[in-house]
């Protein structure tokens, strides 16, 4: 069973450098989508592998 939590990015990096949750799934939602890339690149410097991004940020599936 999983959870959601919202995470200010300052305290995310902290805690993938840590290896937090490095053994589960991680979706990562951002607000418009714009932080993916670079946040891949340091998703794998620390060597996480089983994680997903929201295509287009979490605005774009809430907008009316």
């Amino acid at each position: 069973m999983g959870y959601a939590r919202k995470v200010p990015l300052d305290r995310f990096e902290s805690a993938i450098a840590k290896g937090f949750a490095k053994d589960k799934t991680l979706l990562v939602i951002d607000e418009v989508g714009k932080q993916s890339q670079w946040l891949q690149y340091y998703l794998e410097k620390y060597g996480y592998s089983n994680y997903f991004f929201l295509a287009d940020g979490a605005d774009h599936y809430t907008q009316e």
